[in-house]
């Protein structure tokens, strides 16, 4: 995501204004087809609404129709103007690209009061039309999907969002919401009746979701499937050619563990334990996600804290209260805090007359904002002599413990890539970089897109074993059987935390790993389930096969593999990570592999 940060107000959004779209349909269909997206406008247009607090005046698209029915129908309920561009020849394929550039450019000639242009395009080929409106002191929001965008184009619009940014935060969002929207959409239809049609059910989802579950890979998967996930929600019933859904028996309810107390902490302990994190984190004139400030609040508070206990339905509600400790912003579909009254402004010196650490990391911050506007890298010795000007001479990385800027730079990993061309050396931002100590949590949830949710290890260690057991003795017990039995012996055994739901996510893993085998036909929870494996060490085995599973799915991440961070996301902490780098260099090539 790039932005020109002169153009924000200190909320963080563009100032109010009339804003016009223009869509490029063939250079973002064919990047969406090519990356697997599916092309939702009302994402961006959703985006572009929080983005600019403005007013969708215009919205015009351009492109050939002929093979996109569905999409033409979407487009033009979403207030779109369709201009056909068909390519008659070799000769005409930019024809859809010229009408977009006379189209925007007569809105100048017209004297139509635009204050931002959206480009939905990815194409180079439009970088002039960007510096022509602003020139004109246009503001110009552009949207491609990431492989297909230049990065001339990128770095020229005042601001830009990558459409798979847009696609993975709705989805996620969307996986994160699903279990209570369906909560609320049975407690709705049952309220006065035993089951309802399966179809019925999908509509409220459809309603509460306000449309956006109908847009999501989740809405349009099977819609039977994708309840068997939520057996503690609903339960399926078929009659005839009509799919029912009614509420689990009482007996089926999983018993979920809310934190440690389950109860909402005392207004005193909540700010002690916010300020608290704050200072650990060193929030100040810089920022930190969001995301990072409550894993923190839940650590320190050994799980007691949740924002829904404290009757707030979202992180961002509850600090919204707390807006005389501190102050947020959005940045894409990223959420960030800092300390409330910190400007942003160039750090002041220590009273020794010398930047700290923190101030230092702060003013190279903003060094980086000034610079990286128009391009992609700068010299290190321009960035250098701009955290000098900024200083007022105050920044010197000898104070700061490092022989050369270069080693000053390779301290922030995050925030900067240092790179040698020549007898030059060159810095660009970061991307797609995660802090080496937020890595378990990145694992942990990638693992649950990926369908392997990690149970804490002591809970799954003991269902193991229990599965183990008990399918030595009982083969090929029914999945829900299997869920059901050992959920009612840990209820009896007074192991409250060791939900059903755990059984099933446990299990989800020891199929994966193929430590089980489900048999084919019908429903999940109907389906055989047997053991797999043999010999003296069956329970060993088995949680070998689990454990090498998620390694080699974290393996496969984008991320970096850093076994204590992997340790911590399976374990709690760091003291597994010798024994999963033995059995990923042992087993995972081979004997039994893992899939």
């Amino acid at each position: 995501m790039h932005h020109r940060a002169s153009i924000l107000t200190g909320g963080g959004h563009y100032m109010s204004n009339d804003v016009a779209i223009y869509l490029d349909l063939d250079n973002v269909m064919i990047g969406a087809v090519e990356a697997n997206l599916t092309f939702d406008i009302n994402l961006i247009i959703e985006y572009v609404e929080v983005l600019t607090s403005g007013r969708i005046v215009l919205r015009k698209a351009y492109g050939d129709w002929r093979q996109r029915a569905q999409l033409t129908r979407d487009l033009a309920t979403a207030g779109f103007e369709l201009q056909s561009a068909v390519r008659l020849s070799s000769n005409s394929k930019n024809l859809a690209d010229m009408q977009m550039v006379v189209d925007a450019m007569s809105t100048l000639v017209d004297g139509q009061d635009y204050s931002t242009y959206v480009l939905i395009t990815g194409d180079r080929d439009f970088a002039p039309l960007v510096q022509a409106l602003r020139k004109r002191g246009k503001q110009v929001v552009g949207t491609g999907v990431k492989h297909t965008s230049s990065q001339r184009l990128v770095h020229l619009c005042d601001h830009y969002i990558y459409y798979d940014q847009l696609a993975a935060a709705a989805d996620q969002m969307m996986d994160d919401r699903l279990a209570d929207i369906l909560q609320r959409a049975t407690d709705q239809l049952l309220q006065d009746a035993r089951r309802v049609p399966a179809s019925l059910l999908k509509q409220r989802i459809q309603s509460l979701s306000k449309g956006a579950f109908g847009r999501s890979p989740q809405g349009k998967a099977n819609f039977s499937k994708l309840l068997l996930r939520y057996p503690h929600i609903v339960h399926l019933e078929q009659e005839g050619t009509t799919l029912y859904v009614h509420r689990p028996s009482e007996e089926l309810l999983p018993n979920i563990k809310l934190g440690s107390s389950g109860q909402q902490l005392p207004e005193s302990d909540v700010r002690g334990l916010l300020q608290r994190a704050l200072d650990e984190l060193e929030v100040g004139q810089s920022h930190v996600r969001a995301s990072l400030l409550k894993q923190r609040m839940q650590d320190l508070s050994d799980g007691a804290f949740e924002e829904t206990l404290q009757g707030d339905k979202t992180f961002r509600k509850f600090l919204d209260r707390y807006k005389d400790m501190v102050t947020v912003e959005q940045e894409g579909s990223t959420l960030f805090v800092r300390v409330a009254g910190s400007d942003g402004s160039a750090p002041k010196t220590s009273s020794s007359g010398q930047l700290t650490a923190a101030e230092a990391k702060a003013l190279l911050e903003l060094a980086l904002d000034d610079l990286l506007v128009d391009q992609s890298r700068v010299r290190a010795s321009l960035l250098k002599q701009r955290m000098q000007d900024l200083s007022q001479g105050a920044f010197n990385e000898n104070h700061l413990g490092d022989m050369s800027f270069r080693h000053y730079l390779e301290r922030y990993p995050s925030l900067v890539q240092v790179q040698q061309k020549g007898t030059t050396l060159l810095v660009q931002r970061s991307v797609n970089y995660i802090e080496p100590e937020d890595l378990h949590a990145h694992y942990r949830s990638a693992l649950k897109k990926k369908g392997l949710r990690v149970v804490p290890s002591e809970a799954r260690l003991l269902i193991l074993r229990d599965v183990v057991s008990l399918l030595t003795h009982r083969p090929q017990m029914e999945w829900r059987q299997l869920v059901n039995h050992l959920g009612a012996y840990y209820q009896r055994q007074g192991q409250q935390d060791v939900s059903k739901s755990y059984v099933n996510d446990v299990l989800r893993v020891a199929r994966r790993a193929e430590v089980i085998s489900v048999q084919n036909g019908g429903s999940l929870a109907k389906a055989a389930v047997s053991l797999q494996l043999d010999g003296e060490r069956v329970f060993q085995d088995t949680v070998i096969s689990c454990d090498l599973i998620y390694l080699q799915e974290i393996q496969n991440l984008e991320t970096q593999l850093n076994m204590e961070q992997a340790s911590i996301a399976l374990y709690e902490d760091a003291g597994q990570a010798r024994y999963l780098k033995v059995i990923l260099s042992r087993f995972s090539n081979n004997g039994r592999q893992a899939r």
